[in-house]
C-alpha cells in the first residue's frame, strides 16, 4: 500500500493485485470518512443563544472563543434605552482598559453623522434608541493580535443605522464578551457564532 501526500489515505501500488481490490477500496473508504468527519465545518457554527430580562450585563461562558473557529458572528436584540456597550473578557473577567476605539457612522434620515470615541468599552449606537438588532463580526479574539470588528445595527423606533468598525489596540487574547447598556438595564436575546475562512 502507498498513501496519498495531503491526508495519507491508504491507496494500492500498481503492482497490486486486483483480488486485493475490495480490501483497498474498504481502506480508502474509512480513512476518508474519518478525515471528513474530522473537519470543520465551513458555514456558521452556532456555539450558544442566550436570552436575558431586565439584567444589567450579559457575558458569554468562559471559552466561548476558542482555537475551534478563528471568527464569530454575534447576533443581539435588545430593549432598554441605553447606549449598548460590549467589552472582551479573559478567563471570566472584563477588560476595562482604555484601549477600545471605535468609529461609526450614523444615518438619521436625511441626516448623516460620523464619530470616534477612545474608552473602557465599545459604544456600539451612540443614539441610545431601542430597540436595536445588532450583527458584530469579531476578528481573531483568541489570537494574541489585535482584535478588529465590524458592525451594523438598527435602531428600530427611530429608523436609525449605524455602521461602524472598532479594534482593541493592544495585542491580547481573549475568549468571551460582555455586553451591558450604559445606564439601567436591558432585556433581549445574544447569539454567538464560530467560522473559519
Amino acid at each position: 500500500m502507498a498513501v496519498t501526500p495531503n491526508y495519507s489515505w491508504p491507496v494500492p501500488l500498481d503492482t497490486a493485485y486486483v483480488k486485493d481490490g475490495a480490501q483497498a477500496i474498504t481502506a480508502l473508504g474509512d480513512a476518508i470518512d474519518a478525515t471528513v468527519f474530522g473537519l470543520p465545518a465551513g458555514g456558521l457554527t452556532l456555539i450558544s443563544t442566550t436570552t436575558f430580562s431586565a439584567v444589567s450585563s450579559v457575558s458569554f461562558a468562559a471559552d466561548t472563543f476558542s482555537s475551534t473557529y478563528r471568527h464569530y458572528k454575534i447576533i443581539i436584540d435588545t430593549t432598554g434605552t441605553s447606549v449598548l456597550l460590549m467589552r472582551f473578557r479573559t478567563a471570566g473577567s472584563d477588560n476595562s482598559t482604555n484601549n477600545y476605539d471605535v468609529s461609526n457612522l450614523q444615518i438619521n434620515g436625511n441626516s448623516l453623522n460620523g464619530s470616534r470615541v477612545l474608552g473602557t468599552s465599545f459604544g456600539l449606537n451612540p443614539n441610545a434608541v431601542t430597540p436595536i438588532t445588532s450583527e458584530i463580526t469579531i476578528f481573531n479574539p483568541k489570537e494574541t493580535v489585535i482584535t478588529r470588528l465590524v458592525y451594523q445595527i438598527s435602531e428600530n423606533s427611530d429608523e436609525i443605522s449605524v455602521f461602524g468598525t472598532a479594534n482593541f489596540k493592544t495585542t491580547t487574547s481573549f475568549d468571551s464578551a460582555t455586553f451591558f447598556p450604559n445606564t439601567g438595564t436591558f432585556t433581549g436575546n445574544v447569539s454567538v457564532y464560530g467560522f473559519q475562512i
